[in-house]
């Protein structure tokens, strides 16, 4: 949980004329099973068939309307403080330190992490581990419709970097 180096990102816009503005970013607000505001990533897989598992995962979904190709790379900071969720236990703790109940469901309280990290960053195997339930609080504490291999960004701690002109991954469903 958080020590774990986190690679370059990918960060891909819903619409073809947007492009990332960190100075624009929305504040982060609570969300049930997810945050809102702040700017979600996903890692940058350019040796994988799809750019990043989020463009996979969009894709297989059928959500190709989503997947604009609208693209660039994200570089963590040497300093950005990561908070990685790599397993069940990995939610337990942070609903320990920043519990929130909403609706009588247990849940984290995004906001309040924030404080602490820069970013949230949720593994593959993490996701598959908190998507239903985690051990210690069942059902009622999981990250259902983080859907992939995520980053959610509190604050922009990160350089942007344009896309290498030799990619060879996937960007858009239709490629």
């Amino acid at each position: 949980m958080g020590d774990k180096k986190l690679g370059v990102q990918l960060w891909c816009a819903r619409s073809k004329g947007v492009s990332l503005d960190p100075s624009k970013v929305r504040p982060v607000r609570y969300g049930f099973r997810k945050p809102s505001g702040g700017i979600w990533t996903s890692t940058f897989t350019p040796d994988k068939e799809f750019c990043s598992e989020w463009i996979e995962w969009v894709c297989r979904e059928g959500l190709k309307e989503w997947a604009t190709g609208n693209c660039v790379l994200v570089e963590p900071d040497e300093d950005a403080r990561i908070y990685t969720i790599d397993s069940a236990e990995d939610l337990e703790k942070l609903y320990e330190k920043y519990p929130v109940v909403f609706n009588g469901i247990r849940d984290v309280n995004w906001p309040l992490v924030c404080r602490d990290f820069d970013a949230i960053h949720l593994t593959s195997r993490g996701q598959w581990c908190t998507r239903y339930k985690t051990p210690k609080y069942g059902h009622s504490l999981n990250l259902y419709g983080w859907d992939a291999e995520s980053t959610f960004w509190c604050r922009p701690k990160f350089k942007i970097r344009p896309l290498p002109k030799d990619l060879r991954c996937k960007l858009t469903c239709e490629e």
